[in-house]
């Protein structure tokens, strides 16, 4: 398991409330990955109009998926750290034809990602800086069938296919529309916070993981939608936080 950075927990307080950041999805890169794909936030995901926002600390070696969701083989959306080049690559194929962002980031320090896609336009931000873009005529055309994954990427029919990554994830939320232009509040001069309570994101968060549950198999999703997650193939959790 990987098991880098400091393990001293932080908090945050917003609106009076305390926000616990004592634990993260751990992910060995084997097999494990967290299985997202709940009817209600397939159907909920719009992937012509969201973003993701999460925390990372890797420094896997290989190409492997920090989240990906689909359609079909020609139809995807996903982030993917490329471990020969230090970078995260945002990808949206739709029709067979794939269109990248990237920016490098350093391994094995804690990275905070936002991946948006709006009005033909996706889009990459790095520790709340300024977004990288991208042309593309849509994200795909159709609804999610499969995913979202977070850790692995998806088969297309059930199950993953492939590319597990050796990865801490933390705060990792789901909107419903292009919030990257809020990226610097979300990303708190680099102080997680529960999301929930910031009041300039521009979009509703539809699904949303602490991944503050310690032990057990289920992600809980905390924006109170219930599209609660699956830990898969011994997928764990770290005392290692941002």
């Amino acid at each position: 398991m990987l098991g880098l950075g400091n393990s001293i927990c932080s908090q945050y307080v917003s609106s009076g409330a305390s926000y616990a950041d004592n634990y993260s999805l751990s992910l060995d890169g084997t097999n494990d990955y967290v299985d997202a794909s709940v009817a209600g936030l397939l159907s909920a995901f719009d992937p012509n109009d969201f973003s993701v926002s999460c925390w990372i600390n890797t420094n896997d070696s290989a190409s492997a998926r920090v989240f990906s969701a689909l359609k079909s083989s020609g139809n995807q959306i996903e982030l993917i750290f490329n471990g020969s080049a230090d970078e995260i690559k945002a990808k949206w194929k739709y029709d067979g034809v794939n269109k990248f962002v990237q920016t490098s980031v350093t391994s094995g320090a804690w990275t905070h990602v936002l991946m948006s896609f709006s009005s033909s336009t996706g889009k990459l931000s790095i520790n709340g800086g300024t977004a990288s873009t991208i042309s593309q005529t849509n994200a795909f055309a159709g609804s999610v069938l499969y995913g979202p994954f977070i850790g692995a990427q998806p088969n297309v029919g059930a199950g993953a296919s492939g590319s597990y990554l050796n990865v801490l994830v933390s705060s990792f939320a789901i909107y419903d529309s292009d919030v990257s232009a809020n990226v610097a509040e979300i990303y708190n001069s680099g102080t997680p916070f529960d999301l929930s309570t910031a009041s300039n994101t521009g979009g509703n968060i539809i699904a949303k993981y602490e991944f503050e549950e310690g032990s057990g198999t289920t992600a809980l999703d905390s924006s109170g939608n219930s599209y609660n997650g699956t830990l898969v193939n011994g997928a764990t959790y770290s005392t290692t936080t941002p």
